[in-house]
């Protein structure tokens, strides 16, 4: 578990460069890092979970309760359709409440 909140703190100063700007920044520094270890250590046997904790929309500054654009991937884990990681690409598509995610992340089968 990782919790990242530069995203959120550029979200409420309504900085939309310096969102992105963190989001650049988690990308180069940690999850591909991470990502390339996990797959020299464990191949393909791993399954991961990305996801902000909550929505802060930069026009508003803001928490919202919209549900938020997760990716998941790993062994056993189906892709979809979704090509990018944002929430007009994941708008409209499955939702789910924390504990089934959880139970999708751990025990999924597909």
């Amino acid at each position: 578990f990782v919790h990242y909140n530069a995203t959120d703190e550029e979200s409420h100063a309504n900085s939309v460069q310096g969102k992105i700007k963190a989001l650049e920044k988690l990308d180069k520094e940690l999850l591909c890092p991470l990502f390339n270890y996990l797959d020299q250590q464990y191949k393909d046997n791993y399954r991961v979970v990305v996801l902000p904790d909550h929505y802060t929309l930069v026009k508003e500054g803001i928490h919202t309760t919209d549900p938020v654009p997760y990716a998941m991937f790993g062994k056993g884990i189906n892709p979809d359709e979704v090509l990018s990681f944002s929430e007009n690409s994941c708008f409209g598509k499955e939702i789910i409440k924390g504990v089934d995610m959880m139970d999708k992340l751990i025990f999924s089968e597909e």
